[in-house]
């Protein structure tokens, strides 16, 4: 879902792909050691719910937009169109024997998502509106 902005010619920094791999170990990693229960079970199967209906809906969209009559695939589905539903992945994590590491976890996810922004504006930007 990260990689390629505006027109495929904007790249985003080196260390932003190498911390967003950090971020994504360390929230796996946390998740493992976090224990399960009833109402955590669901609270993710709600989560995942909406998270699958949003899915849904995304290709729907692009289905009736873009998708010629007969078509074999959806047409125009694109990995951008996910990015806001990331964050939410990391409310999937179980919570009973580790709070603290999920906790953290949940803050160093917060704190990439409030970087990555910026760093995606200041490219988008740079790239496009800065001469």
């Amino acid at each position: 879902m990260i990689g390629v902005l505006g027109w495929i010619d904007v790249v985003l920094p080196a260390w932003f792909y190498d911390l967003t791999a950090l971020v994504l170990i360390a929230v796996l990693v946390s998740g493992w050691r976090a224990g399960l229960d009833a109402r955590s079970l669901l609270n993710s199967s709600f989560i995942t719910l909406i998270l699958a209906g949003s899915i849904f809906l995304i290709f729907l969209l692009e289905y009736i937009t873009f998708t010629p009559v007969g078509a074999d695939y959806v047409f125009g589905v694109q990995g951008r169109y996910f990015i806001p539903l990331l964050p939410f992945m990391v409310f999937l994590m179980p919570m009973r024997e580790a709070p603290r590491i999920a906790w953290s976890a949940r803050a160093l996810a917060l704190c990439w998502m409030l970087l990555s922004v910026d760093v995606t504006l200041y490219r988008v930007t740079a790239r496009y509106y800065i001469p």
